[in-house]
């Protein structure tokens, strides 16, 4: 039984070989900063794959500039509120 995940260009970015035995459960999770585009496997016949989630990351610059662009917009906001009378 093996595993295999490639990126965009056709590189393997990880390989699982040898992973299940009879009435095992396992994680197999692949994570590569430049994508993932194809997934290979080959298993017995009672092997099946329970939870295949997959996604892209944000990158961090990016992440941290929308972190900054809400932080001065909810202080702005702030500073913008009338004061309210006191009673």
């Amino acid at each position: 039984a093996y595993f295999e995940a490639f990126d965009s260009a056709g590189n393997l970015v990880a390989s699982y070989r040898n992973i299940l035995e009879w009435g095992e459960w396992q994680f197999v999770g692949v994570y590569a900063p430049q994508g993932i585009s194809a997934i290979q496997s080959r298993f017995n016949a009672n092997t099946v794959f329970d939870h295949v989630q997959y996604g892209y990351a944000i990158p961090e610059p990016g992440t941290a500039l929308l972190t900054a662009t809400a932080a001065l917009a909810a202080a702005s906001r702030r500073r913008r509120a009338p004061a309210r009378p006191l009673p």
